[in-house]
């Protein structure tokens, strides 16, 4: 009797049988497959396909619908992917707020930013930009960050390139 494990990526599964993992093979992942997917495809291409699949393993987006104990809610991973966003975007809401939530997710993310401080410039900008351009046109000097830390303590998160509003 033979074990089988997966690796779930972005782009689909590799499934492989008795702990060798060159006997293996990819099975893609679509907005609609389900576990009895994932077996019919395994056995098309003569693999074993218990019952039971074992996700070992993970990468990118995937990796967030993995448990500790070799799990995966392909459902929710399947919802996760087929909404708006950039999967890294998705994986980082994920980090901060703990699971997915698409209605969420659309309220609090912003967009991408090269980092705090560089985010609330732009902000400041386009919120106050004639304000800004005032003080610093009599000499005013703005703690950009100082201004960042404040603005990300209370009302923004940054993770992974993206800032999300803390809702």
């Amino acid at each position: 009797d033979m074990n089988t494990t997966t690796t779930v990526s972005d782009d689909g599964i590799f499934a492989y049988t008795g702990g060798i993992p060159t006997n293996g093979c990819w099975v893609d992942l679509e907005p609609d497959t389900s576990w009895d997917d994932i077996k019919l495809a395994m056995r098309a291409m003569g693999r074993s396909a218990r019952d039971e699949i074992l996700v070992a393993d993970a990468d990118g987006l995937a990796k967030k619908f993995l448990s500790p104990y070799d799990s995966f809610d392909l459902d929710g991973y399947l919802a996760c992917a087929t909404a708006e966003g950039h999967p890294d975007a998705k994986a980082a809401f994920i980090s901060h707020f703990g699971e997915w939530d698409a209605e969420a997710f659309e309220d609090a993310f912003v967009g991408p930013a090269e980092h705090e401080v560089a985010f609330t410039q732009e902000w400041f900008d386009e919120m106050h930009g004639e304000a800004i351009k005032q003080a610093e046109e009599t000499g005013l000097c703005i703690d950009w960050e100082r201004t960042a830390y404040a603005l990300f303590v209370n009302d923004f998160y940054f993770d992974n390139g993206y800032v999300f509003r803390r809702v």
